[in-house]
């Protein structure tokens, strides 16, 4: 089956819900190919280059690997080409096309010119925003498509689908699962009652 049609399956079996256990051998596929040499399969060249430098934003290298050292961006490509429902894909490609406009009009910088302190700019123009206005900002989102407001309607629906899906992937990633979460590839013995500070980290599977 290809990666796409596993997705594809995974979106149905769990209502469009995937987790990172169920995803982590699909995520793994796609932070090993030639990313250099692959195509998008859903957004625009362009359009692939700004989902690569906002997952890093959200997900910067520190201590640990960035979104871009995970390939983060590719599996945001897969999971958008491959989600069955088009209004979400609709709506994802509009908001990635009302981002780039306000991007390139407040910055003064096309996106493919951009730097990661560009995007970075950007992301905090939008989140950086107070109790009053996160909260419109929530009404917004999470209701129908609104008669006006439609750009921020469109550009907010799309930086929470890169925040969200950039979590997803990199938490699903085989570098996060084995090497940062406590990870067992073969359960050991179930203990049902246990003080909670004998758990630690939190665990990948």
């Amino acid at each position: 089956m290809e990666r796409r049609e596993a997705i594809k399956s995974l979106s149905l079996a769990l209502g469009y819900s995937l987790t990172p256990a169920a995803l982590s051998g699909l995520v793994t596929s796609c932070t090993n190919e030639n990313v250099e040499s692959r195509q998008p399969v859903f957004f625009t060249s362009k359009e692939m280059y700004a989902v690569k430098q906002l997952a890093e934003v959200f997900l910067p290298k520190t201590d640990l690997p960035g979104a871009i050292d995970l390939n983060v961006h590719v599996f945001i490509d897969e999971y958008m080409a491959a989600i069955p429902n088009q209004k979400d894909r609709d709506k994802c490609k509009a908001g990635v096309e009302a981002w780039t406009l306000n991007f390139e009009k407040e910055t003064g910088t096309k996106v493919s010119d951009a730097e990661i302190t560009d995007f970075t700019k950007s992301v905090e123009g939008f989140f950086k925003i107070d109790e009053e206005k996160q909260k419109e900002v929530k009404e917004l989102i999470h209701g129908e498509e609104p008669t006006s407001e439609k750009e921020s309607y469109f550009i907010y629906s799309f930086l929470f689908t890169v925040k969200r899906l950039s979590i997803l992937g990199y938490y699903a990633s085989e570098e996060i699962g084995e090497n940062v979460l406590s990870y067992l590839p073969i359960p050991g013995e179930y203990k049902g009652c246990i003080p909670v500070e004998e758990v630690g980290n939190a665990w990948s599977l």
